[in-house]
């Protein structure tokens, strides 16, 4: 297949001097998969999945796709995933990837073909101006752009087959996908009424509370009935709730003077919501048993419930909408192209 042209320049340009230095030090740099050499331990227990670095990945009519324009797409996500996973999981996710990424190429393809079967053609103007205005927005000047073109060894002439090839697949989706778009005031209202719970956000309070366990036998109980009513009397006489949390409180929260943040009472333990609901704002709570502890509670703030109205909504809702019907044109487009045209993936070429 014809070199990619919905790629960033500049990671193209990454991934070919990876695959100059040598192929099989690409295939351990990039996707270092257990079966080979440096594998850790973890990845060791997986069965192997090595990706050779050329070789058919996939023919759509007769178009190639390589194992290498899978990879250079790849990259990027390959980047991402190793910052994050690691050992089996690691090589699972990028297996995935591969196979998203090599399933994109091959609509990619479909979608020129179908270009090309229809027998239609692009103004070479529309190429030249497209061209300018990547020069204009990625380089400062035609000499910076022909110098990365050959730190890629990638000519003109190829790079603006891939401009124009950018632009074909740009065309073709806008009069299969967006000009079929159709969308009603109507069914942005059903989404909201369907997911209101989206836009309804519940009554919070800034809570700030003490902990104290009630103890397992009597006499610790009274001890910890001392220590809360302790609690209670600072509180009552003007000392800080954070003071006495730090000092007295057995909770999660003491070393932060007990600061809970702002909470959804409804998803506390009935008795603990119905106190809170019960305590003026600014104001102490009573002492309240729940459970197997002893709480006391201070309401430094309250938030009222809130509903966001529909016409608020209106441009999320549609924009969802808009990228649900989008997805679904497409899926149903594509699956007209793999129909329609000879499509052959290569498995034993790619992860195996």
């Amino acid at each position: 297949m014809r070199r990619e042209g919905l790629f960033e320049i500049f990671t193209r340009q990454l991934m070919r001097k990876m695959i100059d230095k040598a192929q099989a030090a690409l295939c351990v740099t990039l996707l270092l998969l257990p079966g080979t050499v440096s594998a850790n331990q973890d990845a060791m227990d997986a069965p192997p999945r090595v990706i050779p670095v050329e070789g058919y990945a996939a023919l759509v009519n007769d178009r190639v796709i390589l194992v290498s324009d899978v990879l250079i797409a790849l990259a990027p996500t390959e980047a991402k995933l190793r910052k994050t996973f690691h050992g089996q999981e690691l090589m699972k996710r990028i297996s995935a990837a591969y196979d998203r990424t090599l399933t994109n190429l091959v609509d990619r393809a479909l979608i020129l073909e179908e270009f090309a079967e229809k027998d239609a053609t692009l103004p070479e103007r529309a190429v030249k101006d497209r061209m300018g205005e990547m020069i204009r927005d990625r380089f400062q000047n035609r000499t910076e752009l022909l110098h990365v073109l050959t730190a890629e060894h990638t000519t003109l002439d190829e790079w603006k087959e891939q401009v124009k090839e950018q632009l074909i697949i740009q065309l073709m989706q806008r009069d299969n996908i967006l000009n079929n778009l159709a969308l009603s005031h109507g069914d942005s209202r059903v989404l909201y009424e369907d997911h209101r719970d989206r836009y309804f956000t519940p009554s919070k309070v800034k809570l700030w509370m003490i902990t104290i366990a009630r103890g397992t036998t009597k006499e610790e109980t009274q001890e910890q009935v001392g220590k809360i009513e302790m609690a209670h009397s600072r509180l009552k006489d003007g000392t800080e709730f954070s003071e006495v949390a730090r000092d007295l409180s057995e909770g999660s929260k003491a070393r932060r003077g007990g600061d809970w943040g702002w909470r959804n009472p409804d998803e506390l333990r009935p008795e603990i919501a119905e106190a809170i609901r019960k305590t003026p704002t600014g104001e102490v709570s009573e002492i309240v048993k729940a459970g197997s502890k002893f709480y006391l509670y201070f309401i430094e703030k309250r938030k009222s419930e809130k509903i966001v109205p529909f016409a608020e909504a209106r441009q999320e809702l549609e924009r969802e909408l808009r990228d649900r019907e989008m997805e679904r044109l497409s899926e149903e487009w594509m699956s007209r192209l793999r129909k329609k045209y000879f499509i052959k993936v290569f498995a034993d070429q790619g992860i195996n």
